[in-house]
């Protein structure tokens, strides 16, 4: 299965105006959904480049459609054993945060917590269905990238070491943060309370084009358990809020800022380098040249990921939009493999007769993002 590539394109903000319009959604016929963004070549206005992903989404676009479409037909999977990656990806000042995070109105709510809203309500159904003889847990780990150090948002920000938090290498290949606190999170209450004093640990600045700039990657894992009378399974979802990509030259940034700058370009530089590798087939990939892309591993991770293209509709953006376009377009052509993670039994099924049907079918695990 492919990465899922969708594309939003935020309304436009207070000062700025329909006339510098120039990014569109397009359908392929007449009465089909949106799955092509087109936009003018910066050479030649009259010239039309065309993107096309699994799905586009316009200025009208509500944070409910979006994740009902997109997000929530994922919350069957996970709880089925596939691990679930989301993340958005764009320029500073395209709406990544907003569609990720969101706001304090229940119509404003992002992915981030209607996801966690859908986790709780399947627990619980779960739970119920069975007769509370499965028991679903949720815990959380949050943590930030900022100048390619990992920094734990659970954490207050006076206990973190200046080294940041490293990374290891597992035998299977996956990527885990060491020393991570992962907290357990009964309801959505809970959740909440924790999720917005984290925030307040990441690290924001104001710029030129963005008051609230994350000056930081952002990755939120959520750990599902289901434990029944005699199997636990575990299956985990990241949501991931990338920092936007900076043209220094339109942000006005000073010293501070252009140090982040600098860190946040590189990673997400890296980023396109692997999206260019791996759909050209290299045997080489560069993940490990930065501490996101290895978190990430794009490619390497197993289970369903779906990647969110935040784009601007301006002609100031144009080259930025550009560039974000054929990078995302890329990204579809990366193939992840759709395997359950394996089911650990406390003791084998009393149906089985022998070690050799049951030990012979199990599943490849899966390689979980840290």
């Amino acid at each position: 299965m492919s990465v899922r590539v969708v594309a939003r394109i935020r309304p436009l903000l207070d000062g700025e105006h329909e006339k510098d319009i120039i990014v569109r959604g397009d359908s392929t016929e007449a009465g089909k959904p949106n799955t092509i963004v087109k936009i003018p070549s910066p050479k030649n206005g009259a010239e039309e480049f065309s993107f096309a992903f699994n799905s586009v989404y316009d200025q009208s676009t509500s944070q409910e459609t979006l994740f009902t479409s997109e997000v929530q037909p994922l919350l069957k999977s996970l709880f089925q054993g596939l691990d679930v990656t989301i993340f958005a990806y764009g320029v500073t000042g395209t709406g990544k945060t907003h569609t990720m995070r969101g706001g304090l109105k229940l119509a404003d709510r992002g992915v981030i917590p209607r996801l966690l809203s859908g986790v709780f309500r399947r627990g619980k159904k779960i739970a119920k269905e069975s007769d509370d003889e499965t028991n679903v847990t949720v815990a959380l780990s949050y943590y930030e990238i900022y100048n390619d150090k990992v920094f734990d948002l659970l954490e207050p920000p006076e206990q973190r070491t200046p080294m940041g938090l490293p990374l290891r290498a597992e035998a299977n290949g996956r990527t885990v943060v060491c020393g991570l606190t992962e907290r357990r999170c009964d309801d959505l209450k809970d959740f909440e309370k924790m999720y917005i004093e984290a925030n307040n640990n990441r690290v924001t600045a104001a710029t030129k084009l963005n008051a609230h700039s994350s000056r930081s990657h952002a990755i939120l894992r959520v750990k599902v358990t289901q434990t029944g009378p005699d199997f636990i399974r575990e299956s985990t979802a990241s949501a991931i809020d990338l920092a936007g990509s900076e043209d220094n030259r339109r942000t006005d940034n000073g010293k501070e800022r252009l140090v982040e700058s600098a860190a946040i370009n590189k990673s997400l530089f890296v980023l396109s380098q692997c999206i260019d590798a791996i759909s050209r087939g290299d045997r080489r990939i560069p993940y490990r040249e930065s501490k996101m892309t290895r978190i990430l591993s794009l490619g390497q991770n197993n289970g369903i990921t779906v990647m969110i293209l935040n784009l601007a509709p301006l002609r100031s953006y144009h080259l930025d939009t550009l560039s974000s376009l054929n990078v995302s377009s890329r990204a579809k052509r990366i193939e992840v493999r759709e395997i359950e993670n394996e089911v650990v039994y406390k003791q084998f099924p009393k149906s089985s007769t022998s070690h050799a049907g049951f030990g012979g079918a199990k599943r490849q695990p899966l390689q979980p993002l840290a």
